[in-house]
């Protein structure tokens, strides 16, 4: 999944190319329903996405959790707030990630919005977490992201932190009857790698 290059994934890679390079590894960019089925089909061995919401058939481990954040164009009347709630977005229109693509992200977002009474008006709709940031910088409207997508550190755009934030959760997941070992390996460097960079430490 392509957001998790803003927060894990190269690091990841690095160290799992460094202790094993015997492995031949290949990354692929994919949204998170298409990339679930490509594993629960075989095609993928394993995926670093948004836990998804069907795991039938799938295993997984969650790496970490992340809040959504409100981003909004850099002029918009908000802009200059430390912390927003949800419901100051209620006239605005919304960028979103359509359900089709990541149901989970989706409803926690009009979940969201529903509990401070309304429900988002998606003016928008893109299957990147990037084009959707890009989209709210051309003053398209307003999204709410994970967090990681702040380092993006677009000029046209500002970040602010939610009231009472959902939380995304990221996983690695894979086939339950996939027995590739390297599977196992890439769990445990994922692991490694994000209790690293929870510390503080390079990684």
């Amino acid at each position: 999944m392509m957001s998790t290059a803003y927060n894990i994934l190269p690091s990841v890679t690095r160290h799992y190319s460094a202790a094993y390079p015997e492995v031949d590894m290949r990354l692929t960019e994919h949204v998170p329903n298409l990339l679930a089925i490509d594993i629960r089909e075989g095609k993928r061995d394993v995926g670093m996405m948004y836990r998804p919401e069907d795991c039938s058939g799938l295993d997984s481990r969650t790496i970490f959790s992340e809040p959504l954040v409100a981003v909004l164009p850099k002029n918009h009347r908000l802009a200059t707030r430390e912390k927003i709630s949800a419901r100051d977005l209620a006239d605005d229109p919304f960028v979103s990630i359509p359900r089709a693509i990541a149901p989970v992200v989706y409803d926690l977002i009009v979940n969201c919005c529903l509990a401070a009474g309304f429900r988002p008006r998606i003016k928008l709709e893109a299957n990147l977490q990037q084009t959707i940031v890009n989209l709210v910088g051309e003053g398209l409207g307003v999204a709410m992201v994970p967090n990681s997508m702040q380092a993006m550190h677009l000029d046209t755009t500002v970040f602010k932190p939610l009231v009472d934030a959902p939380v995304v959760e990221v996983a690695v997941i894979w086939n339950k009857d996939n027995r590739n070992p390297c599977i196992q390996t890439f769990v445990q460097t994922a692991e490694e790698v994000w209790t690293a960079l929870r510390r503080g430490q390079p990684a």
